[in-house]
C-alpha cells in the first residue's frame, strides 16, 4: 500500500507534507505496531490485507490526553479519523433542535471506537465535544491522507460514510431504556427504497382511477372534478401515512444487544430485542434491486429463533458490526473478570484473613417462597408495585374493564327495570315478586362483577432476582403458575395491538425460554416490564460471576498457599520435601 502511494506523484506530495501544523498536544511519533491489531478488528477494513494494514498504521500519529482533557471542541471540523487506542473518551450529547434531549449527558468510547467518521472527508463541525475520561491514547489518520488511500478504495468511503452516520444516528436519539453500562453503536431504519416500493401499489391505483375521471370528464360527467380533488387528497393521505410508518421501523445496535422496532400508527407496536451473547449466526438475503442499491434482510440467529432486520442498508457491514459487537463484549468480559481475579488476590495476600464468608445465592425454592407471598392480597387498582424486592405486574385497568363489561351492563339493567317496576310499569305483575327477583338479579350482578375484579387482582406476573412467574388464580377455584429462571431466558418481545393498546400504552411481552414462551399478557407499559425483565436477568449473571469468580480467588489462592509452604524450608509435615535415597536419586 505504501509503495502504491509512493508511486504516484501526487500522492508523494500529499505524504510527504509537513506535520508542523499540528497543535503542540499532538505527539509527533508513528503509531505504535499494535495499531495494526485495533486496525484489523474494524470492520470498515476487515477485506485489507496485513500489508495494507501496516502501511496504514505507519501513517498513523497519537495523541496523548490526560484525564479531563479535551480532544475537539463542538462545532470544530473534523481534520482526522480517530481511533481510541487505550483509555476512555467521552464525547458530551448537546440536544439537537426539533428533538427531545438526550437521557444521558454523555457517551463513552472504548478502545476500537472511531470517531468523526462522518464529518472527516468534509471537515464538517463534530456536533459534539470529546474529552478524556482517563489517561488515553488516540490515533489520528489525518484526512489527506485518509482521502489519499480511500482514492485508492473507492468502494470503502461510501462504507466509512455508513459507519459514521448510523452511529451518530444512534447517538441523537433519545433512548431512555439503556442502562448505565450500555452504550448505541449504530442505529438505522429501513432502506428508502422499502419507501419508495410502498407507495407503488396506491400510485398505481391513483393512476387507474384518475385515467376513468378523465375518462368521465370527457363525457361531461360532472362529479369528475369533484372525484380528482378527492383522489388527490387520498393520494397525500396515503405517502403521508406511508412516510410515518417507513420512520417508525428501524434497528438499535448497542454493546450488549440488538433492538428491532416495528410501529403502525395507531395500531400497532412491536419490539423485539436479543443479547448479544445470544448470537448464533448471521445470514443476509437480498434480492436482484438490493443488490444494485446497496440493502437486503439481515437474520440474527439466536437460541430462540431468530430476530429479522428487514431491508436495511449495508447488511454486510452492519454483520461485521455486530460480529465485532459480539467479541468485543466478550473481552470486556474476560478483562472485567482478569482484573476482579488480581485484585482479589492481592488484597487477600495482603490482609491474610481467614476463611472468607461463602458466597451464596437466594436459591430458587426460597426465591419463589418469597415471590409467591406477595402481590395476591392486594385489592386496589394497582397495576405495578414492588415488595419485598419482587416487582408485581397486574393487566391493565383496560383489561379489567373489559371483565367488568357484562356483568355491569346486567347491573344496570337490573337497576333500570326496579327504577321502571316503581314507577309503575307492569302493574299487573306482584310488586313484592318483581322487586324481589330484580333484587337476585342485582345481587347477581355485583357478584359477577366482584368475582371479575377478584380474578384480576389474583393474575399477576411477578419478577424477582432470580425467577418470572406467571400466576393465574381463579377466585374459589384452580391456581396455575409458570416459573422460569432469569438465566435460562434467551429473548424478549414487545407488542401492542389496536388504537386502545397505542393509547393506554399496554399490550404483551413474550418472553423465550428454551423451546416454551411464558407471556405477560395485557401489562401496563410492556416495554417498561421488558427492561424489568432484562435488568434483573443482567443482575442475577452478574452475581453468579462474582460467586464464580471468588469462588476461583480462593482456589488459587489455597494452591499458592500450598505452593509456598513446599517452597519454604521450614514448611510443616505436608510442605516439607521428604527425604530421598540414594536410590530414588
Amino acid at each position: 500500500m505504501l509503495c502504491f502511494f509512493l508511486a504516484k506523484p501526487p500522492l508523494w506530495r500529499i505524504i510527504a507534507s509537513p506535520f508542523s501544523s499540528l497543535p503542540a498536544c499532538y505527539n509527533s511519533r508513528m503509531a505504535a505496531p499494535q495499531a495494526v491489531h485495533l486496525l484489523r478488528q474494524l470492520p470498515l477494513l476487515r477485506g485489507l490485507s496485513e500489508d495494507q494494514l501496516q502501511a496504514i498504521a505507519g501513517s498513523l500519529r497519537v495523541r496523548q490526553l490526560a484525564p479531563g482533557e479535551m480532544l475537539i471542541a463542538a462545532g470544530d471540523p473534523v481534520e482526522a479519523l480517530y481511533l481510541i487506542a487505550s483509555g476512555s473518551l467521552e464525547v458530551l450529547l448537546a440536544p439537537t433542535p426539533g428533538r427531545p434531549p438526550p437521557v444521558s449527558p454523555s457517551c463513552t468510547l472504548q478502545p476500537g471506537d472511531l470517531l468523526g467518521a462522518y464529518q472527516v472527508l468534509d471537515r464538517l463541525p463534530l456536533p459534539h465535544a470529546c474529552r478524556a475520561g482517563a489517561p488515553t491514547e488516540v490515533y489520528l489518520w489525518r484526512r489527506n491522507l485518509l482521502a489519499a488511500f480511500l482514492e485508492a478504495h473507492p468502494h470503502l468511503e461510501a462504507e466509512l460514510q455508513f459507519t459514521g452516520r448510523v452511529e451518530e444516528h444512534a447517538r441523537g436519539l433519545n433512548l431512555d431504556w439503556l442502562r448505565s453500562d450500555e452504550r448505541p453503536l449504530a442505529a438505522g431504519r429501513r432502506h428508502p427504497y422499502a419507501f419508495w416500493r410502498s407507495l407503488l401499489l396506491p400510485l398505481f391505483l391513483l393512476l387507474v382511477l384518475f385515467f376513468v375521471l378523465v375518462v368521465a370528464l370527457g363525457l361531461g360527467a360532472g362529479w369528475a372534478g369533484w372525484g380528482t380533488g378527492g383522489l388527490a387528497l387520498l393520494a397525500l393521505a396515503a405517502i403521508v401515512w406511508k412516510w410515518f410508518d417507513w420512520r417508525n421501523d428501524g434497528y438499535v445496535l448497542t454493546n450488549q444487544r440488538v433492538v428491532w422496532t416495528e410501529k403502525v400508527v395507531a395500531l400497532y407496536d412491536s419490539r423485539v430485542e436479543a443479547p448479544l451473547h445470544t448470537l448464533l449466526a448471521l445470514d443476509i438475503h437480498s434480492t436482484v434491486a438490493g443488490r444494485w442499491f446497496g440493502f437486503g434482510d439481515l437474520i440474527i440467529r439466536t437460541y430462540t429463533g431468530q430476530v429479522t432486520l428487514p431491508s436495511v442498508a449495508r447488511p454486510e457491514l452492519l454483520a461485521l458490526m455486530l460480529e465485532d459487537g459480539w467479541r468485543r463484549q466478550r473481552e470486556h468480559q474476560i478483562r472485567f473478570e482478569r482484573e476482579a481475579l488480581a485484585r482479589g488476590l492481592q488484597a487477600r495476600q495482603e490482609t491474610q484473613p481467614g476463611p472468607p464468608p461463602a458466597d451464596r445465592l437466594v436459591s430458587g425454592a426460597e426465591e419463589q417462597r418469597t415471590a409467591h407471598a406477595v402481590g395476591l392480597d392486594r385489592w386496589s387498582l394497582e397495576m405495578r408495585f414492588v415488595e419485598g424486592g419482587v416487582i408485581t405486574y397486574r393487566k391493565h385497568w383496560a383489561v379489567l374493564l373489559q371483565d367488568l363489561f357484562w356483568p355491569a351492563a346486567l347491573l344496570a339493567l337490573s337497576l333500570g327495570l326496579i327504577g321502571l317496576r316503581l314507577a309503575g310499569a307492569w302493574a299487573f305483575l306482584p310488586a313484592s315478586l318483581t322487586l324481589l327477583g330484580l333484587g337476585g338479579l342485582v345481587i347477581a350482578a355485583a357478584g359477577w362483577a366482584l368475582y371479575e375484579f377478584a380474578d384480576w387482582t389474583n393474575d399477576v406476573y411477578q419478577i424477582s432476582s432470580t425467577h418470572i412467574l406467571s400466576i393465574h388464580k381463579k377466585p374459589l377455584g384452580d391456581e396455575e403458575r409458570q416459573v422460569a429462571a432469569l438465566d435460562n431466558i434467551l429473548g424478549t418481545e414487545v407488542d401492542r395491538k389496536g388504537v386502545i393498546g397505542q393509547l393506554l400504552n399496554f399490550g404483551t411481552v413474550t418472553v423465550s425460554v428454551g423451546a416454551t414462551q411464558l407471556t405477560f399478557e395485557g401489562v401496563f407499559h410492556p416495554i417498561g416490564a421488558q427492561q424489568d425483565i432484562v435488568r434483573a436477568q443482567e443482575a442475577l449473571i452478574q452475581r453468579k460471576r462474582g460467586v464464580e469468580l471468588g469462588q476461583r480467588r480462593d482456589e488459587m489462592i489455597e494452591l499458592i498457599h500450598l505452593y509456598d509452604q513446599r517452597r519454604s524450608p521450614h514448611g510443616d509435615a505436608l510442605g516439607a520435601e521428604e527425604p530421598r535415597s540414594d536410590a530414588d536419586t
